[in-house]
């Protein structure tokens, strides 16, 4: 389907301006700053500016920054983590842009610890160097919150809360504008150009680190518009989540195992010793695939983080959210072992894109956690999702200076043939999420897969012939959508590399070191 609702554009209100931000995590707020001195700017935000998967996050921003680091070491861990499938080109330009992105949130306020009059800088997995940059355990917040302030005094910004995206407007591979609803109306906004930084899509797993308006929805639409994506069968899981029963879950940020805590299964051994060098420290994909391999062993749906051996004073002042979310939850970190295990967290893959975010449909870019620049590879290192939304949003922003914009206003419309709504919503929504989280996890195997593929084109052929009407129907679409279209390249990918790890294809292939394109 290539528009999800009925509508005629001559018949509606309609709004114009130059460039639209769709997303106001740090990748959209971040290009609409830098477009705003150039361009008349609106942001579409689908919740709140502050209600983003950025003010989540806790561990940092990575960048090569001490005298004892350097970006050819930054750049090789990249490499490294990325199972070999980094775009080399983009890893050394974010990486050498990086200090200029640290440079512009500290102009705009946002401030990182500091120690002895210089920046503290935390360990991560997967890094060879301390290089993260961050603000206690609550790194996403501090800048998220500034560059909120920042926005709201910047003048040429347009700003809509609580407005959904539903579709790209596209005549002839060219892009024209979006088609929004609010209050259950709807209005077609024309643009120039249109910046797509709506974030990841933890929604389709049971138990994420994600808020709930990650659905994937930027992605979804650009895939109707048929704009291009790449390596969707990456999706990464954070290794340490708080084992409960809340939702999202709350991440550990692994800058504690920096710190030096340990991984334990129930028996109290340190089992990732025996598994990789760098024990607790090890790249995510690899943390991760041994905690779920350590769960199947065990009774048990968790294993421990034990940080008793660590001083009290410092736990409480450097990473106070994770101390106080943890006694709230009965667990005194300084004197207990804490029950943690994955829950999927980040998008690898998402709308395939140039140096400067274009994307295949012209007048189209995306940045942050929608796009796939080809940065993260086949996993992401620790830290750097953070850095790449800055980096390419202000890239982007210094492109459209450069190229000639134009408005392309054009009439549309969409008549989709069924009147009958789409029932319980949120049934596909807990369908989709159990298949994914089954059959779709850390580890796959083709069987498993396939049974899950043949759910979601069900579920697909059922939405495609209902009415969609509300926000929560729109997502399930979109997440219906991603699910299909994950789990089919997972099963092309018939090799274990990075995030994606195939139990009836436990080895790295040659003949696999090439990116998915749907």
């Amino acid at each position: 389907m290539r528009y999800l609702v009925n509508f005629d554009s001559t018949k509606i209100d309609f709004h114009e301006t130059d460039i639209l931000v769709i997303g106001s995590g740090i990748a959209g707020l971040t290009a609409a700053f830098e477009c705003a001195p150039y361009f008349q700017t609106t942001v579409l935000s689908k919740s709140t500016l502050s209600n983003t998967a950025t003010w989540y996050a806790q561990g940092g921003i990575a960048s090569p920054i001490s005298n004892d680091d350097s970006l050819e070491l930054h750049y090789q861990d990249t490499i490294k983590a990325g199972g070999a499938l980094c775009n080399t080109e983009v890893v050394r330009t974010f990486i050498a842009e990086s200090l200029a992105a640290i440079s512009f949130l500290r102009n705009l306020g946002a401030e990182f610890d500091q120690e002895r009059g210089r920046l503290q800088l935390a360990l991560e997995g997967g890094h060879s160097k301390a290089r993260i940059l961050h603000k206690k355990d609550y790194t996403g917040s501090e800048v998220q919150q500034k560059l909120v302030k920042a926005i709201f005094k910047k003048k040429g910004i347009e700003l809509l809360e609580n407005a959904f995206s539903i579709d790209l407007l596209t005549n002839k591979n060219t892009c024209c504008g979006v088609l929004v609803q609010k209050n259950n109306q709807r209005w077609v906004i024309f643009a120039k150009a249109v910046i797509l930084a709506t974030g990841g899509a933890g929604q389709l797993y049971s138990v994420t680190t994600n808020p709930p308006i990650s659905t994937g929805d930027g992605i979804a639409m650009a895939y109707r518009a048929k704009a291009q994506l790449m390596d969707m069968e990456f999706v990464q899981f954070h290794p340490t989540t708080l084992h409960s029963k809340k939702r999202p879950r709350f991440l550990i940020t692994e800058a504690l195992r920096g710190e030096g805590a340990y991984l334990r299964d129930i028996k109290g051994k340190r089992f990732l010793k025996d598994i990789h060098p760098l024990a607790e420290l090890a790249p995510r994909d690899i943390v991760s695939e041994a905690i779920f391999k350590q769960i199947k062993l065990q009774k048990q749906k968790y294993v421990y983080l034990d940080a008793t051996h660590l001083n009290k004073a410092l736990l409480m002042q450097n990473y106070p959210s994770i101390y106080k979310s943890c006694k709230a939850a009965g667990y005194d970190l300084a004197k207990e072992m804490v029950p943690v295990s994955p829950a999927a967290h980040f998008m690898v893959g998402g709308i395939k894109t140039g140096l400067f975010g274009q994307t295949s449909i012209y007048n189209v870019f995306a940045s942050g956690e929608c796009a796939a620049t080809g940065f993260h590879g086949a996993n992401r290192l620790a830290s750097n999702s953070l850095l790449e939304g800055v980096v390419l949003s202000r890239r982007i922003a210094r492109q459209l200076q450069k190229i000639p914009l134009k408005s392309y206003k054009h009439d549309f419309a969409s008549s989709r043939s069924s009147s009958n709504r789409l029932k319980s919503p949120l049934k596909f929504k807990k369908l989709i999420q159990g298949q994914m989280s089954k059959k779709v996890s850390v580890l796959r195997n083709r069987e498993s897969l396939l049974e899950a593929l043949g759910s979601f084109k069900q579920m697909n052929r059922q939405i495609a012939g209902s009415r969609l009407d509300s926000r929560v129907d729109f997502e399930v679409a979109n997440l219906a959508t991603l699910a299909q279209i994950v789990t089919s390249s997972a099963i092309w990918r018939e090799e274990s590399r990075g995030v994606h790890l195939r139990e009836d294809f436990p080895r790295t292939r040659a003949s696999f070191l090439k990116h998915k394109i749907v």
